[in-house]
């Protein structure tokens, strides 16, 4: 007849609070990877609790440690009172050891038996330090041998002699009591140790606050309690995407390189975006700003819809950066996820873990995911930013908020992506460029710009940002200012932009033909980013020039235009250059979308 189990409720009891705290130090553990036992078997992955229903006689708590790719399992039987005594073991746990020991060993494909633990509430030191040593040389040779030292008055003392005794079954089997005592483990477990949880506990916590040590101890006691009457389980993921919403967690330590790395590339990225005009001009969009911030307070999902040039981009990277809402930022660029796999980012990041796991082990409250631009993201690109979403989304936005830039004609696309990974809303806020007031202001010290915003033909192209940083860049308002032509439309200012770009010495048809090469292989890939191995050799030179005066950006191999407007001039540009073949080109590029705003360009300056 089947053995009978009792209920969880039943076996897990009820107010046996030293149970608790046993289990919620071993959550500590699981959080500092702290090892249980022996190094060699590594920290604990999986704290299973009242686990009777895999039959385990030994039911309080199952540990589950992990060196390498070999897990080892420990059950566990906590006991508040002496079960380990100068005469030997308690007969009940040697009963429950027997039945463990052999049902484990015949579980296993090994045949070897599972770690057996005993957590004990009080033991004297004398017996404690005698059965450590009885329990190390049995575990270190084989039972053959310890057998024969325990028979040897000389080598084990009387005492030794009674603990390993006390471990028989009827009948006596000295070689298999040999290999249970190998596999047994005793750790002491004082009430009195709360001010040690406590205090270790408030070195997990960021800012290393007894308070916050206190709340986090009482939490882990709570989750122990609600664990042991439903036989719950915790490994690190779980355990973080709980305590996340209320805990500022330290970085656990496997994921400490991997967070300093991806703060320091994140960093770089939203530090890259441009924001100023000219050399040093801000526009002033200080309540656009606190807008954004209170609806991103808001919502864990937002899309912000603007125009390139419309200063969305800068305008989150101003918020992300200050500090102020997130500790942690994810951005990445199209370039840096252009990848076949997750593993391979990694690699390029000198990661151990990709970033799927990173994130689903990050014990930060305030993190953030951002992905800028999302127009610019296609095939292996955009196949990695879903997968991070898909990771934010699946720790159920504890601790983390998502924020996607795009253009208005790319909100479609936006949805269809969030709906693959399983987010069928977001909040969508549309970004204005800044009005004529906040320009005017903020040009006052720049000669001309404010005459040339009086134009109404010019004053639409200059309120976007992008415009208005390279007419203030290449020095061009007085030519504009002055120009003889009744109206000066987008594609004379473009054009005024390039010759600047391209400069007046012997190189410039160089320059410009390297530029409109650079903008069709761009066109090329909806991600933006070419291979640097596509320029010929004989042209780095002049890709290093173009880098250094903010024409373009240089990512690792990946080469870009600074801003996705010069693509689109360069591309005009390439229309420009085809001359009687234009309207065959068009036809063949028509129906690539970067491709757009450059035939929408052509056909503006037939007409201007």
């Amino acid at each position: 007849m089947a053995e009978k189990t009792a209920p969880t409720k039943a076996t897990g009891g009820g107010g046996f609070t030293f149970a608790d705290k046993v289990a919620a130090w071993f959550l500590t553990q699981i959080l500092s990877r702290k090892f249980p036992l022996e190094p060699e078997f590594g920290p604990i992955t999986e704290l299973h609790f009242e686990t009777s229903e895999s039959r385990n006689a030994l039911d309080d708590l199952l540990l589950v440690m992990k060196r390498g790719n070999v897990a080892v399992r420990c059950a566990v039987s906590v006991k508040s009172n002496r079960h380990l005594t100068p005469a030997g073991f308690n007969k009940e746990f040697v009963q429950d050891a027997w039945q463990q020991y052999r049902a484990s060993a015949g579980r296993n494909a090994n045949g070897q038996s599972d770690l057996l633990g005993l957590i004990v509430g009080a033991i004297d030191d004398t017996t404690l330090h005698d059965w450590l040593d009885i329990q190390k040389q049995a575990a270190s040779t084989t039972a053959e041998r310890f057998v024969e030292r325990v028979n040897n008055d000389g080598q084990i003392s009387a005492a030794k002699r009674k603990l390993f005794e006390s471990l028989h079954e009827a009948p006596p089997d000295p070689i298999g009591t040999a290999r249970l005592v190998a596999r047994i483990r005793v750790l002491p477990f004082s009430e009195d140790r709360e001010g040690e949880c406590i205090n270790f506990c408030a070195g997990l916590v960021v800012g290393n606050r007894i308070e916050d040590g206190t709340k986090l101890w009482s939490r882990l006691l709570q989750l122990s309690a609600e664990s042991r009457s439903t036989g719950g389980y915790f490994d690190l993921p779980k355990l973080l995407r709980i305590l996340r919403p209320d805990f500022e967690l330290r970085a656990h330590p496997d994921f400490e390189h991997e967070w300093a790395q991806l703060d320091s590339i994140s960093t770089s990225n939203f530090q890259a975006v441009r924001d100023v005009i000219g050399a040093q001009v801000r526009v002033a969009r200080d309540e656009e700003k606190q807008g954004l911030i209170g609806q991103i307070e808001k919502h864990n999902i937002i899309v912000i819809c603007g125009e390139s040039g419309s200063g969305k981009s800068a305008i989150i990277a101003k918020i992300v950066g200050s500090g102020g809402i997130f500790r942690r930022v994810l951005w990445l660029t199209a370039g840096q996820l252009s990848k076949a796999s997750q593993a391979e980012v990694a690699h390029a990041f000198s990661l151990k873990h990709d970033i799927v796991t990173v994130i689903a082990h990050s014990g930060s409250q305030g993190g953030v995911l951002v992905v800028d631009g999302f127009e610019r993201f296609e095939g292996d690109s955009r196949l990695r930013a879903l997968e991070l979403i898909r990771a934010v989304k699946d720790e159920g936005f504890a601790g983390w908020k998502l924020i996607i830039t795009c253009q208005p004609q790319s909100w479609i696309s936006v949805q269809d992506a969030l709906i693959q990974t399983g987010l069928p809303s977001a909040h969508r806020i549309d970004f204005e460029k800044p009005t004529l007031a906040q320009i005017f202001a903020a040009v006052q010290a720049i000669p001309n710009i404010q005459s040339l915003l009086l134009r109404g033909e010019i004053r639409p192209i200059l309120c976007n940002l992008a415009y208005l940083d390279w007419v203030v860049r290449a020095d061009i308002a007085q030519r504009l200012t002055t120009s003889t032509q009744p109206l000066v439309g987008e594609t004379a200012i473009i054009e005024r932009i390039w010759e600047y770009w391209i400069g007046t010495t012997t190189d410039k048809h160089a320059r410009d033909a390297l530029l409109r090469t650079l903008g069709a292989h761009e066109g090329e890939k909806i991600s933006g980013a070419i291979h640097i191995d596509t320029v010929e050799p004989g042209l780095l030179p002049l890709l290093g020039a173009l880098e250094r005066d903010g024409v373009i950006k240089i990512d690792g191999p990946s080469v870009q235009f600074s801003h996705d407007l010069g693509g689109d001039w360069a591309r005009f540009r390439v229309l420009t250059f085809a001359q009687k073949e234009v309207t065959e080109k068009i036809r063949s590029v028509a129906h690539i979308p970067r491709w757009g705003r450059a035939v929408r360009l052509y056909a503006q300056s037939l007409v201007e």
